[in-house]
């Protein structure tokens, strides 16, 4: 659904009147589709007992329509507020690496940021080999505008024995050019 929402409002401006016009039916249809999708999900997980299969279904779900940014009112937030819940409660049985990036991403947008720090400490703590963690960290500190926060998961990534590779090199490279480190 993510696709079609960018693809279909890229289109939307086209200056083709009938391609615009398809667009914004298109736009129009998965407005209506996705929420029906995430509730046929939540009723589902719901009615299982909350099962992981179906919360798996419904977290795909509500992740397809956050992603797909195709509004921004109320409903958007409730199902925000529904996919921090849907997985505080993943992890809590499942505890898979993306429940904690997404979890750690949606609570910062939220700017809840004393919750996301708890979550990428616990993150650390389960994923310690890993550099996303530390990803987040720098995250969660660039949007605080925290600069000792920064410079501490930069030197703590620094000191890790974590190989860090592709993206998040260059943002690790990136954070320690900009940071002075004499102050």
């Amino acid at each position: 659904p993510q696709e079609y929402v960018l693809v279909a409002k890229e289109a939307l401006i086209d200056n083709d009147t009938e391609t615009s016009h398809y667009a914004a039916s298109v736009l129009s249809h998965l407005a209506s589709k996705l929420p029906e999708a995430v509730k046929e999900d939540e009723d589902n997980y719901l009615r299982s007992g909350k099962d992981g299969e179906a919360g798996v279904k419904y977290y795909k779900s509500l992740k397809a329509y956050i992603d797909s940014k195709i509004d921004d009112n109320s409903l958007t937030e409730e199902y925000e507020e529904k996919y921090i819940l849907l997985l505080k409660e993943l992890i809590a049985k499942e505890s898979e690496e993306c429940y904690y990036k997404d979890l750690v991403n949606i609570l910062i947008k939220r700017k809840r940021y004393d919750e996301a720090e708890k979550y990428i400490a616990i993150f650390k703590n389960r994923y310690r080999k890993l550099d996303e963690p530390y990803i987040a960290g720098l995250k969660l500190a660039y949007h605080m505008k925290d600069f000792n926060y920064l410079k501490n998961e930069l030197d703590a990534l620094r000191k890790s024995d974590i190989h860090i590779q592709g993206e998040n090199l260059k943002l690790m490279r990136y954070w320690i050019n900009e940071v002075d480190y004499e102050k």
